[in-house]
C-alpha cells in the first residue's frame, strides 16, 4: 500500500517550478518505507511506500520507469504469482516476487484492456507510455484505493490523496456548495465530484485515458457492477465454500504478517475463523474496540469468541488487543480526523478505526484484515428492512431507496444550506439517475444493495483507507474480492433476506453455522452482533459528546 502522485502540464515552467517534494510529503503516512519521483518530458510521476510484498526487491520499488514506460502505483495485485507464470511461458522473464514487477510487465505484454481483465486486486495506478503521449489512470472495481484528479486548461494532476493538490497550488479550489446537501444525506457527495468544485474522484471500475500533447482526456468504463445473472440456486451451498475460501486466501498475500479487526459481528468473526484455518502462520493478532457504554459494549461477546478460537486453534498463538476509547480521544483526535479525511467526516466510529490503527502500528502490524462491505452484499442493513416494508407503503419507492431516513429531514437540510431547490438538484444527479435505470431492471430490494454498493459503500472505503493509513497501515476487506461480489450479487434474494425472520445475511449464517462451528452465530446473542440497535448506539453516543 502507498502514495501516488503524478503531474502533467503543457507549460514547461509550470514543470520546472512544480514542488514535488512538498507535496510528495503530503502522502508520507501512506508510505512511510520510502519516497521517490521520477521527471519525464512533461510530468512527474511520485511514489511513497508502505513495503509489504517483495520487500528489498529492486524491481519493487518505484516509480518503475523503463523503455520509455513509467508506472506508479498504490495496492496489492493478489495473483501477480499466476500472472508471472504466464508471462515467463511467453517469454516475458519476471522473478514472480514483486506484484509491482509483474503488473509493469504485465502492461507492456498485454496492454491496458487485457491488464485489467486478468488482475485481481484492490489498485489505483497511473500508466505512463511516452511513444504514445498517453497516461492511463486507473481505479480498481469496487473502489478500495482512492485516487483524485484535478485539471486546467494547461495541467492535469491525479493523488492517492486530495491534500496533495491542494499543495500543489497549481488548481484553484472552492467549496463544492452545489453539492453541499449530498453530505447531508449520504455522508459523501455521490459519484465523480466532491466536497471541493474543482476536485475530482476516479470512480471505481473505470480509468482516465490523458494524451499528454493536448491535456485532452477521456473517462471510460471497464467494470459494471450490475452485470449480473442470477445463479442457480442448487448449487449456492456447495459454491460457498470454495468461493469465500478463495476470498481469505488470496488476501493473505503478503511478505509481512496479517491482522484482522474483530468486533461483536458475524463478518469479522467469519474472516478471523478462516484466516485461522487457511493460514499458513502460527500466530496472530486481533484488534477490538471497547466502548465505555455498557449496553453497546461488545467486550462480552468479542471475549467468548476469542476463548472458542484458543480451544478451537491450540497450535496457534492467538493475540487480542483492545483499545479502550474515552469521548477525551474523540475531541483530541478530531483535527487529525479532518486533516486525514480531506472532506467531512460523517462516520462517528473513525476515530474508533483510527486509533485502532494506532495500535496496529505500534504492534508492528502493516497488514490488517475487516469486514468492510459483506453487509452491502449479504443485505445486512436493518435500513434495508426498513426500506422494504415502507415499499407497500410508499409509492415513491425511489425516493425510499436513495434518502432513506434522511428524506425526513429534508427541511432541515433545505434550512442550513438556504436552498429550496435541493429535490430538483438530486433528480438532476447521475446517482438518480443511475438509480432510476436500475429500478426498471432489477425488483426493488436487488436495486436498494446494488445502489448501497455503489454508492454508500465508497463512504464507508474512504473512512478505512484514511483511518488506517494514517498510521501507515494497509487495510484489506476479502469480502470485497469483485469476483465474489459479482457472485453473491447473482444470489437469489430469498438466499440472503426473508422480510418475516429478523435476521439478515442469510446465506452466510447458514453457512457459518453448517460449515464453521454454531458458536459464530449463536454468541451474537450475547453481545451487539447487527446494527439493530444502530439508533439506540447513536443516541447515546450523541449524548455524550453534547
Amino acid at each position: 500500500m502507498c502514495g501516488i502522485l503524478g503531474y502533467t502540464s503543457l507549460k514547461k515552467e509550470n514543470i520546472d517550478k512544480f514542488p514535488i517534494k512538498k507535496i510528495l510529503n503530503t502522502l508520507k503516512h501512506r508510505g512511510p518505507d520510502s519516497s521517490k519521483y521520477i521527471k519525464m518530458k512533461n510530468c512527474y510521476f511520485g511514489h511513497t511506500r508502505l513495503s509489504i510484498i517483495g520487500l528489498n526487491e529492486r524491481k519493487a520499488f518505484q516509480p518503475v520507469f523503463r523503455s520509455d514506460k513509467a508506472l506508479t502505483f498504490n495496492g496489492e495485485i493478489y495473483n501477480y504469482k499466476e500472472i508471472s507464470k504466464k508471462l515467463n511461458k511467453s517469454g516475458i522473464r519476471d522473478s514472480g516476487k514483486s506484484d509491482t514487477e509483474t503488473l509493469f510487465n504485465c502492461l507492456n505484454f498485454y496492454g491496458l484492456e487485457k491488464t485489467l481483465s486478468i488482475i485481481d486486486g484492490m489498485y489505483a495506478f497511473a500508466y505512463h507510455d511516452q511513444s504514445k503521449n498517453l497516461i492511463y489512470i486507473v481505479r480498481d472495481r469496487i473502489g478500495e484505493k482512492p485516487l483524485y484528479w484535478s485539471k486546467n486548461s494547461s495541467d492535469f494532476m491525479f493523488a492517492s490523496e486530495m491534500k496533495s493538490i491542494f499543495y500543489s497550488d497549481i488548481f484553484k479550489n472552492s467549496p463544492n456548495i452545489d453539492k453541499m446537501h449530498e453530505i447531508f444525506f449520504h455522508g459523501k457527495i455521490h459519484g465523480k465530484e466532491t466536497a471541493f468544485s474543482k476536485i475530482f474522484e476516479l470512480e471505481p471500475g473505470t480509468f482516465i485515458e490523458l494524451n499528454t500533447k493536448n491535456n485532452s482526456y477521456s473517462v471510460k468504463n471497464y467494470w459494471n457492477i450490475d452485470d449480473i445473472n442470477i445463479s442457480d440456486p442448487n448449487f449456492i451451498m456447495d459454491e460457498f465454500e470454495d468461493r469465500f475460501n478463495n476470498c481469505i486466501k488470496s488476501r493473505l498475500t503478503s511478505d509481512v504478517p496479517v491482522g484482522s479487526l474483530i468486533s461483536g459481528g458475524i463478518d469479522s468473526s467469519s474472516l478471523v475463523y478462516k484466516m485461522l484455518e487457511l493460514g499458513n502462520f502460527n500466530e496472530i493478532k486481533l484488534f477490538f474496540a471497547q466502548n465505555s457504554i455498557g449496553r453497546i459494549n461488545e467486550a462480552a461477546s468479542v471475549n467468548i469468541f476469542f476463548n472458542f478460537l484458543r480451544s478451537k486453534f491450540k497450535n496457534k498463538r492467538i493475540n487480542l488487543n483492545n483499545l479502550k476509547n474515552k469521548i477525551s480521544d474523540y475531541w483530541k483526535n478530531i483535527e487529525k480526523i479532518a486533516y486525514y479525511n480531506d472532506e467531512p467526516c460523517s462516520f462517528t466510529n473513525f476515530h474508533l478505526v483510527y486509533g485502532l490503527s494506532k495500535v496496529i502500528k505500534k504492534n508492528n502490524l502493516k497488514v490488517i484484515f475487516s469486514g468492510e462491505g459483506s453487509d452491502e452484499i449479504f443485505f445486512g442493513y436493518e435500513r434495508y428492512r426498513r426500506t422494504d416494508l415502507s415499499f407497500e407503503k410508499n409509492k415513491n419507492n425511489i425516493e425510499s431507496i436513495f434518502f432513506g431516513h434522511s428524506i425526513n429531514h429534508l427541511n432541515i437540510i433545505e434550512s442550513i444550506l438556504g436552498d429550496k431547490s435541493i429535490i430538483e438538484k438530486v433528480k438532476a444527479s447521475n446517482s438518480w439517475l443511475w438509480l432510476n435505470e436500475i429500478m426498471k431492471k432489477f425488483d426493488l430490494n436487488t436495486a436498494q444493495f446494488l445502489f448501497s454498493q455503489k454508492y454508500r459503500l465508497l463512504g464507508l472505503l474512504q473512512r478505512q483507507d484514511r483511518a488506517a493509513m494514517a498510521h501507515g497501515v494497509e487495510s484489506r476487506a476479502p469480502f470485497l474480492k469483485p469476483s465474489f461480489v459479482s457472485w453473491v450479487n447473482s444470489i437469489p434474494m430469498a438466499y440472503k433476506y426473508n422480510r418475516n425472520i429478523k435476521t439478515n445475511k442469510l446465506v452466510l449464517r447458514e453457512y457459518m453455522k453448517n460449515y464453521l462451528h454454531p458458536n459464530i452465530v449463536e454468541r451474537e446473542k450475547i453481545g451487539f452482533g447487527s446494527d439493530f440497535d444502530h439508533e439506540y448506539k447513536m443516541k447515546e453516543f450523541q449524548k455524550k459528546i453534547i
